[in-house]
């Protein structure tokens, strides 16, 4: 065969009178060869080969000319062979997008499947980069072929050929080998994306999301649901993957996200990263994991956007971008912030929050551990605990949270010095606000006393979010939310009383202590409380005990 393939091919295409006759040149018994093509399919991928190289969008209209009009005899003989086409993996029907109610039946978009396209025109195996000795690489192609598949640029026919063929490539004593050859087409994509997720520390892809763009059809989308749900599904089964609760921020029922399980991961993937975080133990500060968090929030909803803001940012993808776009215009990279408002209005509780639906673990810094009785020694401690945090940000996945709890004891107003301890006090101002200016993280303080906080620190904190006492309306769903069989009616009653989300843990705690100790149960002994909660620290009100 003399000369370039496709160049030969062009040339058959030059002469219209070949889509309706037999051609029985070497490039076209090629292609029948290779692709299993027919002959009338192998003439009709030469004149797309032509038609691709004159044009950027290829449609079946483009075979209407003198010989095919479209709608006749010949069109649909055409159109038939690419729908075979398609099934063979060499083209893609619709490959910019799903057909919609109104598209042109007739006028289907085309697209010439990538690895053929490489080896025809460019004399390249696509998968030419990809070392097949290691599995960083192999999921690195296959995350291309599935991105390929989610934006509708190849069919699943492509799809499942595609991987198929990386999988023979691939080096079968590789762990990772080992365990995909045990699963369906669907199955493997599952794995390689929550594989992804895992090492690039990127947001978990939904299920239903996931699969609803990777299937053509909205019953095959269904079928594979069902199945998941039904527990048919092996790669769920088997424990390889598992769906993870897809609750939102605010208790709010979303939907389920599919990872990788550490068992699995370890197995098929150097974990050093995994083994570093098992190592890291803090010193000043006291190591919350996000995996460990769950607690149901009810706020207004002015106070939810603002916090959902803030998670929306520290989301991993969007973190990096953000501190991309704010190094580019020369401003801090840092995400700092402070929540301010009552006591037991759910500040702690909402970085904890934050952190586990970003998937971040918290270092919790306690300032009562940080001061020392010897001058220098608190200063010391304090520049530890931000050394101790730039360590664990070069050991973790994702950046850790720095949360610094009831701050207003070390960020509060200067004073005048007078002895050595308002120096060191000064002295620990001076340091937070110096490595406030430079942070490069994400960095929470929390403080029931705003008005006691120094000026100095204004500037510092991007976002400053008040929380405010709960309206009767979320206290009534706080309520309902600690006291899971109490009727309607006693939240109505109950949610009179202005308390806030910690008292009302505090009562309810105080509710079951009562009525194991006295059996003693009813609306009148949760009043009781509601009101020695309300009257505590006014003037002239003394309660002592529980309920009588």
């Amino acid at each position: 065969m003399k000369g370039p393939v496709h160049i030969k091919l062009i040339e058959i295409a030059s002469d219209e009178m070949n889509l309706t006759r037999q051609v029985n040149t070497d490039e076209i018994k090629m292609l029948m060869n290779d692709y299993g093509l027919t002959n009338s399919e192998a003439v009709i991928f030469a004149f797309l080969l032509k038609y691709s190289m004159e044009r950027t969008h290829l449609e079946l209209e483009k075979f209407d000319n003198q010989i095919v009009r479209k709608g006749d005899e010949n069109y649909i003989r055409i159109y038939r062979d690419l729908k075979s086409m398609q099934k063979k993996g060499v083209i893609a029907l619709n490959a910019e997008g799903r057909r919609r109610r109104g598209d042109d039946l007739f006028n289907p978009a085309i697209s010439i499947d990538e690895a053929v396209f490489s080896r025809l025109v460019l004399g390249e195996d696509m998968f030419a980069d990809t070392d097949f000795s290691c599995p960083y690489s192999i999921l690195e192609t296959a995350d291309e072929v599935i991105d390929s598949r989610l934006a509708e640029k190849i069919s699943g026919e492509q799809f499942e050929k595609r991987i198929d063929m990386l999988m023979s490539k691939a080096d079968h004593s590789l762990e990772l080998v080992k365990v995909l050859k045990k699963y369906e087409i669907i199955e493997k994509a599952l794995i390689f994306r929550a594989c992804l997720n895992e090492i690039k520390g990127d947001s978990d892809d939904t299920i239903n999301g996931f699969i609803s763009n990777f299937v053509s059809s909205l019953s095959e989308s269904g079928r594979i649901m069902k199945k998941i749900y039904e527990k048919r599904m092996k790669c769920f089964n088997d424990k390889v993957l598992e769906l993870k609760d897809g609750r939102g921020i605010f208790g709010l029922m979303g939907n389920p996200v599919f990872i990788i399980t550490e068992k699995y991961f370890e197995k098929m993937f150097d974990t050093k990263t995994k083994i570093k975080i098992k190592e890291f133990t803090p010193r000043y500060t006291e190591l919350v994991k996000h995996k460990d968090m769950k607690k149901e929030l009810f706020f207004e909803p002015g106070l939810k956007k603002e916090i959902d803001t803030i998670a929306s940012a520290l989301e991993a993808k969007r973190f990096k971008e953000v501190s991309k776009k704010l190094k580019s215009n020369g401003f801090p990279q840092g995400i700092v912030s402070i929540l301010y408002g009552y006591p037991g209005t759910g500040k702690t509780a909402s970085v904890h929050e934050i952190a586990r639906v970003t998937g971040r673990n918290i270092l919790q810094v306690d300032i009562s551990n940080i001061k020392d009785m010897y001058v220098g020694e608190s200063e010391k401690r304090l520049k530890d605990v931000f050394k101790e945090y730039k360590k664990a940000k070069n050991i973790f996945k994702k950046a850790p949270i720095l949360l610094f709890n009831e701050a207003d004891a070390i960020i509060g107003k200067r004073i005048n010095v007078s002895d050595s301890v308002d120096q060191m006090y000064n002295n620990m101002q001076n340091i937070i606000l110096e490595e406030l200016e430079k942070f490069e993280g994400i960095f929470f303080a929390t403080t029931n006393m705003i008005n006691n906080i120094d000026d100095a620190f204004d500037r510092r904190f991007l976002f400053k979010v008040e929380f405010g006492k709960p309206s009767p309306e979320i206290r009534k769903r706080i309520w309902s939310s600690k006291m899971k069989d109490i009727p309607e009616e006693w939240t109505d009653i109950l949610s009179v009383y202005e308390l806030t989300g910690g008292q009302i843990d505090n009562i309810v705690r105080k509710y079951m202590i009562d009525s194991v100790l006295k059996d003693v149960k009813g609306i009148d002994g949760l009043k009781k409380f509601c009101y020695a909660e309300t009257a505590f620290k006014k003037e002239g009100t003394r309660i002592i005990g529980f309920g009588r």
